[in-house]
């Protein structure tokens, strides 16, 4: 159960099928029957896909369904199949070019990586900067842009700028795969751990008919299971209620924005006339000027 939550990279199982599978794709490759240019150009992909794929703990069967059928067809490739063949080369002439070229050395790849995540627009935001701590702004500068509600999967959240600051981003999908977890768990209590506790408990039945002797404080194992089934429950229940609380939360803070943004552009609308007001009156204070100038040269 511990290794459940532990990056699939830093399993052995898991990084002996991936290593295995990289060095049959390259390996085979190496015995394709076409220009040298070509055979380079289909390694580099092989690299850069794996590495792309290297932090990935989801989709991970069909990124090994896609790894074989592909060693698939390279093994036809180096048998002599022309059809093999002719297909290695038309999903190559289809690859974007950025896949073809040779990625980075593994130091200059990690140094990166390294640089990235010291990148401020990584990190969480301190307390005084995070969205109900600003919000609502009760002065802005420039015309006031009004935050919105998103659902994202029932997950609520406030969107008012682009590009979305990649926090925002990663707690989104942090929280998606957590949801997506449960009601995994949820569904493997359906088809699996109910069935199991009954035949488990009939078995004790049996065995004790036969005169097999428990502990008595040992339980059924349908309570354990109903245990396990209400704690999912009531952490479900848990988040939800959270979730209502941050929708009024947020619901409050949209609808004090939207009562700022109309109060100023009241304001504007208010000043913009007044301005045009003024100018009105200096052109006619102007106009009456020039008029009353004429009246004392034609007097003359």
């Amino acid at each position: 159960m511990k290794n459940i939550d532990k990056v699939p990279k830093n399993l052995g199982a898991h990084r002996q099928a991936a290593i295995a599978l990289f060095r049959a794709l390259l390996s085979q490759c190496s015995l394709l029957p076409i220009d040298p240019g070509s055979i380079h150009a289909l390694k580099n992909i092989i690299r850069q896909r794996f590495r792309l794929a290297r932090p990935q703990r989801i989709r991970l069967g069909l990124a090994f369904q896609s790894g074989y059928t592909a060693l698939d067809i390279l093994d036809a490739s180096v048998a002599g199949s022309a059809d093999a063949t002719k297909r290695v080369l038309d999903l190559l002439a289809r690859t974007p070019n950025k896949l073809k070229t040779t990625p980075l050395s593994r130091q200059v790849f990690f140094k990166n990586e390294r640089e990235a995540k010291k990148n401020p627009a990584h990190a969480d935001p301190p307390p005084e900067k995070r969205f109900e701590a600003v919000f609502p702004r009760e002065k802005v500068e420039g015309v006031r842009k009004v935050p919105f509600m998103v659902n994202a999967n029932g997950l609520p959240f406030i969107r008012w700028k682009k590009p979305q600051p990649k926090n925002v981003s990663r707690t989104i999908w942090m929280k998606l795969r957590t949801q997506q977890r449960q009601l995994d768990q949820v569904q493997a209590i359906a088809a699996l751990h109910w069935p199991l506790a009954d035949r488990e408990d009939e078995w004790d039945g049996m065995m004790k008919r036969l005169g097999a002797e428990y502990e008595e404080t040992r339980g059924r194992w349908a309570e354990a299971v109903e245990g396990y089934e209400k704690e999912l429950s009531d952490k479900w229940r848990a988040d939800k209620k959270r979730d209502r609380e941050r929708v009024e939360r947020f619901t409050k803070i949209i609808w004090r924005e939207r009562e700022l943004a109309e109060k100023e552009r009241v304001e504007r609308k208010a000043l913009k006339l007044e301005k045009r007001t003024e100018s009105l009156a200096e052109r006619v204070k102007s106009e009456l000027s020039e008029k009353s100038a004429l009246s004392e040269w034609n007097a003359v």
